[in-house]
């Protein structure tokens, strides 16, 4: 990735970034001296620096930092369609206490393009795909001042306070098969999944209460799919488990999107909302599993703020299922820009 692509990552989505605890007190002493984190105490981050060494959680991870490149969402297509999955991953990760606005949009988004006047740049970088990351400017002028300051390394000199910036970060779209992969959008593994991590789930790396109020992998949803940025310590421990027993792949649902799979005759049809952690080349680096044991019960559907509907039945779509999250931050705020008056 260029250097102005990456640049542009650490800035508009800084807690995508695996982070350490020097990393992180470096970036808030900045914010600090923009006035955006007023809050800021050195002593705090001495102290957590003293407990050991800071590190943002990945979800499925193992409480481990996974090598760059181990995440991906998952394409239905060899043009790259994801449901866009990524945007709504990388739009969790802005800072919302740098003034003005982040938003991304997806290649293939073209409605969207078209209402923020991006479909001639779209084909202008085809045959590539991505996502596109626009800019947006504060209103107040001591905001403008400040916005320009903390983006400086990736405006031009000629760069406006007043309008939007628009960049593309190209993706890499590739067919790839993993041996020892768990697909949790088939229905066999997700039986396997649940009889592993809630009838069995008494061992070390994972352990966890509450299990008994989780008859099928469907009521597992709401602790898989959480929206604590990173996982929760029921994820981290699962993927602790992955790690120490030579899974190289899990293919999981997004905690950022509707999630849906159709199947017909046992076989998937179509999908959306999944993502795939790769472990081969942590485990070519040695990473090893940390260990977790999450003392929380279960969270039930009755608990998630989601609708999940199913097809039970013995017909042809059996295994048919979908979740709609009912507070999903980029298809709000792609809601509301279609509908701006003001673009």
């Amino acid at each position: 990735m260029a250097s102005l692509e990456t640049t542009l990552l650490d800035l508009a989505f800084p807690h995508f970034e695996h982070c350490s605890f020097r990393g992180l007190e470096r970036r808030e002493k900045y914010l600090h001296s923009l006035g955006l984190n007023n809050g800021y105490r050195l002593a705090e981050f001495e102290a957590i620096g003293r407990r050991g060494v800071f590190m943002r959680q990945r979800r499925y991870a193992g409480g481990q930092q996974l090598p760059p490149g181990s995440y991906h969402s998952v394409c239905s297509d060899a043009t790259g369609v994801d449901d866009l999955t990524l945007c709504a991953e990388l739009y969790t990760y802005v800072d919302g206490r740098v003034p003005g606005a982040v938003f991304v949009c997806d290649s293939n988004d073209t409605k969207l393009l078209e209402r923020i006047g991006l479909t001639d740049s779209a084909r202008q970088i085809q045959p590539k795909v991505g996502v596109f990351v626009l800019l947006f400017p504060p209103v107040g002028e001591t905001e403008k001042a400040v916005w320009q300051k903390y983006y400086h390394d990736v405006l031009t000199p000629s760069s406006s306070a007043e309008s939007p910036r628009c960049y593309f970060l190209p993706t890499i779209i590739g067919h790839v098969e993993i041996e020892r992969t768990i697909d949790l959008r088939k229905t066999e593994a997700q039986e396997w999944f649940h009889e592993r991590f809630v009838r069995l789930a008494t061992d070390v790396p994972f352990a966890k209460r509450g299990g008994h109020r989780i008859p099928s992998f469907l009521h597992m949803l709401p602790e898989l799919t959480n929206p604590e940025r990173g996982g929760t310590e029921t994820t981290h421990g699962i993927g602790s488990w992955l790690l120490a027993n030579d899974v190289n792949a899990l293919v999981f649902p997004s905690a950022r999107n509707v999630v849906s799979v159709t199947m017909m005759d046992g076989d998937v049809l179509r999908f959306g909302g999944w993502n795939l952690v790769d472990y081969r080349a942590a485990r070519e680096a040695g990473v090893e599993g940390g260990r977790f044991g999450d003392m929380n019960p279960w969270r039930t559907i009755k608990e998630h703020n989601a609708d999940i509907q199913a097809h039970l039945d013995s017909s042809v779509m059996k295994g048919t299922w979908q979740m709609i999250p009912r507070n999903l931050e980029y298809l709000r705020a792609r809601e509301t820009v279609m509908s701006s008056s003001t673009l």
